[in-house]
């Protein structure tokens, strides 16, 4: 069903899982462009007075077409800094297209695999949002599959460089739940080739502290490096957002991301060397509420 009234109005988002009470990011919208449900969610895409196009699912903000790329050059382009010349990468969920579209930047990866649950989410993207894919999905290294990521990663034994968790967040009961538990992440691990890294989003650092927390402490009982990377992304509550990346081996230094940096085609928007160097860097504050 689309809205077709163009009264603006603020979109109020709805309660984060893991989320501080108290607080909630009301964003004015300009004209709704599509409210309907699907098998796996209520989707909503909303023209904004400053974020543009922007993607919702289940009153949650997924992604925009002002900051997405801050987001995505986080979960694609930094973990394929962690290897030297990574050549297959597992992408679950991301139907929006943008982590896709980070992937094919990187010059080595030959094999791109994309398993995602909701195919309304791809279409919806594709209509109103096309410019966050930019025609990743047309690209022959492409292989999108329309499945539980979780279903298809467990027929997948030591097959991939690198693995994305582009899912929604972990909403209670939602598919994305069990995304985020150790078990996955076990399995997650076999789906590994050796050497090979996770990465994914763990939640607002300011608004979500318990989510980026419990997700550390379960891939810390799976990898043997698990590290944590803010970067401010506007639209996820206009805080500092956390990005985790584990693997079994440590992440580059600062000589050697500066070199692997040529294996990225064309040129980032937000993470330079510079940038790299200072990721890990965390607050004193911040690093007692999470009790790194």
């Amino acid at each position: 069903m689309t809205n077709s009234a163009k009264e603006p109005f603020y979109f109020t988002e709805a309660e984060l899982p893991y989320g501080k009470e108290g607080i909630k990011i009301s964003v004015l919208v300009s004209e709704t462009l599509l409210d309907e449900k699907s098998e796996y969610g209520h989707i909503q895409v909303f023209d904004t007075a400053f974020f543009g196009k922007m993607l919702v699912i289940d009153g949650i903000i997924q992604t925009t077409v002002y900051d997405e790329f801050i987001y995505h050059e986080m979960m694609v382009i930094l973990p394929s800094l962690r290897i030297e010349k990574p050549q297959s990468v597992l992408i679950i969920g991301g139907g929006d297209g943008g982590a896709t579209k980070q992937a094919l930047r990187v010059k080595s990866l030959r094999n791109i695999v994309m398993a995602e649950i909701d195919t309304t989410v791809i279409d919806v993207s594709q209509e109103f949002l096309p410019e966050i894919s930019g025609g990743a999905f047309d690209d022959p290294r492409v292989e999108l599959i329309i499945q539980d990521g979780a279903e298809y990663i467990r027929k997948h034994k030591a097959e991939f460089d690198l693995v994305v968790l582009d899912s929604t967040d972990p909403v209670p009961g939602s598919p994305a739940e069990y995304l985020f538990s150790e078990e996955f992440y076990h399995e997650v691990k076999d789906a590994l080739k050796p050497g090979g890294a996770v990465a994914l989003h763990g939640g607002s650092i300011t608004f979500q502290p318990a989510e980026v927390t419990t997700l550390i402490q379960r891939l810390r009982r799976v990898f043997k490096y698990v590290d944590l990377y803010p970067a401010i992304v506007p639209a996820y509550q206009l805080s500092l957002f956390g990005f985790i990346n584990a693997s079994d081996q440590p992440h580059a230094k600062t000589a050697e991301v500066e070199r692997w940096m040529q294996n990225i085609e064309g040129q980032n928007k937000y993470l330079s060397s510079e940038v790299y160097e200072t990721l890990g860097v965390l607050p004193p504050y911040i690093q007692k509420e999470l009790g790194l």
